[in-house]
């Protein structure tokens, strides 16, 4: 038998006892029902076998009594071999983790420094399914093990749905406890009293609420046991410290611009230390980071989601997997073929179906109904769909959120809750087809009755932006819907409102189906249906940079305004038709059409206001170098621009700078810049256009090195929003950046231009807003 002072491993242990037996591989194979090859794996440390196999193993190599606990524990990762990193394994039963621990470092710490605190005696780690609750709990507890005198107890209640099993539960993780099983706990409480002991209760979850109690008079019975929970559901009891585990950081899309940053995220680390394991070559590169990004975000960060998917890259390529993600069921196709993870643990499927199986069958229904949202949505959304009050929809949503089935957060000061995209999938496919159909119009009817109530108000740009970003994905999906059911009227207004969020900010790189849908319309419309469907069509298609499109569409639009002679809707489509043209750098159609359309405009002011293409006009001016009429057009156009139109008086603003610029005016190009400062940052073109000017005044005028630095940031700033936006700099500023960049690049050390424009590059939207305040200020 083997001597339990020595460390072993448990295939080393096997290796021995086999042969003092005299047997063979093949032979030990042959007693307890599987392969010599298995055998040998086993014996290697290669593989863990099933719990049956163990058992089958400890009569086939004639165990004693004494030593089959142990012999099966070692089995199974439950303890680890005597002297691993120099700890005695008689004070804890912790299993084994077989993979090193991905991020994380900072929840390690913090929980770490809870569970040194002598005035905390039970922690509960809640978070949903898979996000790594079990395996972060026993590298705090290897961690910590040396801070208590009788170490630590690793306690697994997956496969416990009694609470009168809680106590037997815990009984078993203490060898050297003798007594007869007491599902009372009495003998156990007396023997744990003194104690001073980390007690880990794994997967609480399940008998959450009735144990509750119980664990209340452990640590009121033993005062020098602390208790370390992991659930999905928190205990509510009295002095309960609950850490929300929250899921890897996950790389923005943006974030494909550089792939060598995208290792610094802990969702891509985990995704590739994972598939390393089987495919030592796989690394991020220019070429898959697109995908990797996609697939992270689709698993919303989620640790176990995320190895799932980098386990079945063992049959299927990551192209193929991200087409897989696209389907249906793909919850259940993503999974592990590990013998050594629980059946429950093998797909993503089985992972969630564990926490839905806790809730009542009402909460099933209302979980099941709430997953047609996409993002966030309020109690009121909720309500309305599931057709209760909004108290009662509030009551179910505490219960997912404590069953960690939704993510609650406050926004624009409401509460609101969202399902993470895997949980969302599962929740979808507990529905029937008609279910989701009736769901999906209740869902639509919702969102189109929150827009017209929302546009009724007199709000301002920011407030209607903010509704629009806090509510983009949900009416997308009503766009999308209507769409399918041909309900033209409901899904032009829902595409009406979105617009001016995709003008303002960029979103026009989505995968969007809207312009072909409107060139797909019936003719039977009213002409006035059809050139305002035109419209919306034509002004994508133009800030998606589809130009060619985008000017066939504005063209039929205005051969029917023309045949129906509306010259107040002429006005209008001249005036998107000469923004096509400046877009295409065609200045000479650009000029007729806006001159055309500044009279109109002078006759219907009510359809277009004539700023609009006075404004245009200087622009085309300023383009071909006549900086003085430029700027009177410019000067005309703000005296009739009312301040609601904040687009064109930036362009109008930001353009006055320029010109004063290349006269050498640095007084009239600073003024104008302040200007312009705060209406340019409402609009992500406007404010690309408006850093190209901020950053050759601060290139030609700054002598100081700070000034010049700032410059080579703003020259970052333009390009990582240009490659997040989509944006596409006309001819006239691509020149001028390419000069003022080489200008600036004599002016500093190569190490100085690299390390700032690298600065600017990296800055969101909203540091780049504070920073242009804060040198103009």
């Amino acid at each position: 038998m083997v001597d339990d002072s020595v460390a072993i491993s448990f295939g080393a242990w096997v290796r021995s006892l086999r042969k003092q037996l005299d047997l063979t591989q093949a032979e030990l194979g042959r007693r307890t029902g599987c392969s010599a090859a298995a055998i040998r794996k086993i014996e290697a440390d290669e593989r863990r076998p099933s719990r049956q196999l163990a058992e089958l193993l400890v009569v086939a190599l004639q165990i004693p009594n004494a030593q089959r606990e142990r012999f099966i524990h070692l089995a199974r990762g439950l303890i680890t071999p005597k002297g691993v990193s120099g700890q005695n394994t008689a004070l804890h039963n912790l299993p084994v983790l077989l993979t090193p621990m991905i991020g994380r470092s900072e929840e390690l710490a913090f929980l770490c420094r809870w569970l040194r605190d002598p005035a905390i005696h039970l922690i509960t780690l809640v978070g949903p399914p898979g996000i790594g609750k079990t395996r972060l709990s026993i590298q705090t507890a290897y961690t910590v093990l040396n801070d208590f005198a009788n170490g630590v107890r690793f306690v697994d209640l997956a496969e416990i749905s009694r609470a009168d099993q809680f106590y037997l539960a815990i009984q078993r993780a203490f060898s050297e406890f003798s007594q007869y099983p007491d599902p009372a706990g009495e003998q156990l409480l007396n023997f744990l009293q003194e104690k001073s002991l980390l007690l880990i209760l794994d997967n609480l979850e399940q008998i959450a609420e009735a144990a509750s109690l119980e664990v209340d008079r452990m640590l009121q019975t033993c005062p020098k046991i602390k208790i370390f929970a992991t659930s999905r559901v928190p205990l509510h009891l009295y002095g309960e410290y609950t850490y929300r585990l929250p899921p890897l950081t996950t790389p923005p899309p943006e974030a494909v611009a550089a792939p060598e940053t995208l290792m610094n995220y802990e969702a891509v680390q985990l995704f590739t230390a994972r598939v390393q394991q089987h495919d030592i070559s796989f690394k991020v590169s220019a070429e898959n980071a697109h995908t990797i990004i996609q697939l992270c975000t689709l698993l919303d960060g989620i640790p176990l989601a995320i190895e799932l998917a980098a386990a079945s890259l063992r049959r299927m390529t990551l192209e193929e997997l991200w087409t897989m993600s696209l389907r249906r069921n793909w919850i259940r196709q993503t999974r592990t073929n590990a013998l050594n993870i629980p059946s429950r643990q093998r797909t993503l499927e089985k992972v969630i179906e564990w926490s839905y199986n806790l809730l009542s069958s009402q909460l099933q229904e209302f979980f099941s109904t709430i997953g047609i949202f996409f993002g966030w949505f309020s109690e009121e959304a909720a309500a309305a769909l599931y057709r209760t009050t909004p108290e009662n929809a509030r009551q179910h949503l505490q219960t997912l959120t404590d069953h960690s089935l939704l993510i609650r957060q406050s926004l624009q000061g409401h509460t609101v809750w969202r399902m993470q995209d895997p949980i969302r999938e599962y929740a979808l496919r507990q529905l029937s087809q008609e279910q989701r159909r009736s769901i999906h119009r209740l869902h639509a009817e919702y969102f189109i009755q929150q827009l017209q109530t929302f546009r009724k108000k007199a709000t301002t740009t920011a407030e209607r932006l903010n509704f629009y970003n806090l509510h983009h994905l949900n009416l997308m999906a009503a766009l999308h819907w209507e769409m399918r059911e041909e309900s033209t009227g409901a899904a032009f207004q829902i595409q009406e409102a979105l617009d001016e969020m995709w003008s303002a900010q960029g979103y026009q790189r989505q995968e969007l189906v809207v312009t072909d849908y409107w060139m797909s319309l019936p003719e039977d419309l009213p002409p006035a249906a059809i050139i305002q469907h035109l419209y919306t069509a034509a002004d994508l298609a133009r800030q998606k940079s589809e130009l060619r499109p985008a000017l066939e569409y504005a063209q039929k639009a205005l051969e029917i305004s023309r045949m129906h002679k509306s010259d107040g809707l002429t006005a209008v489509l001249l005036n998107l038709l000469g923004r096509i043209y400046i877009e295409q750098e065609n200045f000479p159609e650009a000029r007729a059409v806006l001159q055309e359309c500044y009279t109109l405009s002078q006759i219907f002011p009510q359809q277009l206001n004539p700023g609009l293409p006075l404004t245009q006009s200087g622009e085309i001016a300023l383009f071909e170098g006549r900086l003085n009429e430029s700027r009177t057009l410019l000067a005309q156009a703000l005296e009739q621009l009312p301040p609601s139109m904040i687009l064109f008086q930036a362009m109008a603003a930001t353009d006055l700078a320029e010109i004063a610029l290349q006269q050498g005016d640095l007084t009239q190009t600073r003024y104008w810049l302040e200007q312009a400062c705060l209406t340019a940052s409402q609009h992500v073109r406007c404010i690309v256009v408006f850093l190209c000017t901020l950053a050759g005044y601060l290139t030609l005028s700054d002598q100081n090195e700070a000034g010049l630095r700032r410059a080579a940031s703003l020259f970052g700033a333009i390009e990582a929003l240009r490659q997040r936006s989509g944006v596409i700099l006309i001819g006239f500023y691509q020149r001028l950046n390419q000069e003022r960049a080489n200008l600036l690049r004599q002016k500093l050390p190569p190490e100085v231009w690299e390390s700032a424009y690298s600065a600017g590059y990296n800055w969101s939207i909203h540091e780049i807003v504070h920073q242009v305040i804060m040198t103009l200020s």
